[in-house]
């Protein structure tokens, strides 16, 4: 938190810059930024779909709206942690004292939603961003941020290899038994086995995660739309992967400052975006995606409660009176 706050307070305290921010907010489109945040609650709703999809594979069956929920109470975490981590442990947590006893496969489809997720990232980060290769390529950030991102991605993609040659051997010889975090690979491989028997709905909820990652985009372009920039849908949508793999760096809540630092840099250099409008751009569309659902899912949670058991105990005989 104090990272965020100290970035966020170097960036805004530039006197030219809040003389853009005060310029542009004069100008600001509030039906923009209704638009972003209905489109970031579609791919919400599209990722408690792919969640949705990797439970019941594993015959874990959770209503929409309550899954909706706990996701939603999730993002609250999200807002109070470095990373994903404490959203993540919050919906493991609320799932498993609805399901007592299946703690491993809640645990498996957490892990599931996000490599399904990384495949469209990858996506992302080869086309949108590689056909901006030399727009990277006229800054030092630009250039160290899209072989960051490159690199991240190759490497990610080189253990999910790794982790499909465990799970096409069932005797696990393929995996050296000195590989760090060997047993978290085998745990991918069981994974990966579980999922390939149900290869269509698998096949489904990646699907899925290419409309999340472009409906979590989009929010962030309502953030220019909200300004009237003139900025282009796929030049916003070639930096976003990006912003997120900068941003998964645990040292700040939520990517904050540390995403406006990128933005102010990328647009300003690449683009020719002032510094102010580049960090409003980058806070509303924080606003549309992450903050306002995180605050709702705050709102939700003194209001959620554990499901009681499928099969309670009979109550015990009443005493006839005496």
């Amino acid at each position: 938190m104090t990272v965020a706050v100290g970035l966020l307070v170097w960036i805004l305290s530039a006197p030219d810059l809040r003389a853009n921010i005060s310029e542009t907010l004069s100008s600001g489109r509030p039906w923009a930024v209704a638009l972003g945040i209905f489109i970031a609650g579609i791919g919400i709703a599209a990722n408690v779909w792919r969640w949705r999809i990797f439970l019941q594979i594993q015959g874990i069956h959770v209503p929409p709206l309550r899954l909706a929920r706990i996701f939603l109470i999730g993002m609250a975490f999200n807002l109070i942690g470095l990373g994903a981590l404490g959203g993540d442990a919050a919906r493991a947590v609320l799932l498993m004292r609805d399901h007592p006893g299946r703690g491993r496969a809640i645990i498996l489809s957490i892990i599931a939603d996000h490599l399904s997720g990384l495949i469209a990232v990858a996506f992302a980060a080869t086309f949108f961003a590689g056909a901006r290769y030399e727009w990277f390529m006229a800054s030092t950030l630009g250039k160290t941020a899209f072989f960051i991102t490159i690199g991240s991605v190759a490497v990610a993609i080189l253990l999910l290899a790794i982790t499909f040659l465990a799970a096409a051997d069932p005797k696990r010889r393929l995996i050296p038994k000195r590989l760090p975090w060997r047993d978290k690979v085998l745990d991918l491989a069981d994974c990966y086995t579980l999922f390939s028997r149900a290869w269509r709905r698998s096949l489904l909820a990646c699907a899925i995660s290419f409309i999340v990652l472009f409906c979590y985009f989009a929010a962030f372009y309502c953030g220019a739309l909200a300004f009237a920039v003139d900025i282009k849908m796929f030049d916003i949508f070639a930096i976003m992967p990006v912003v997120d793999v900068l941003t998964m760096i645990p040292i700040s809540v939520s990517g904050l400052g540390l995403r406006e630092v990128v933005f102010e840099e990328l647009l300003g250099q690449m683009a020719g975006t002032p510094a102010g409008v580049a960090t409003l751009i980058s806070l509303t569309g924080f606003l549309c995606a992450i903050l306002f659902w995180g605050l709702a899912g705050w709102l939700l949670l003194p209001f959620h409660r554990r499901l009681p058991p499928k099969n309670p105990p009979p109550a015990p005989p009443v005493s006839p009176h005496i």
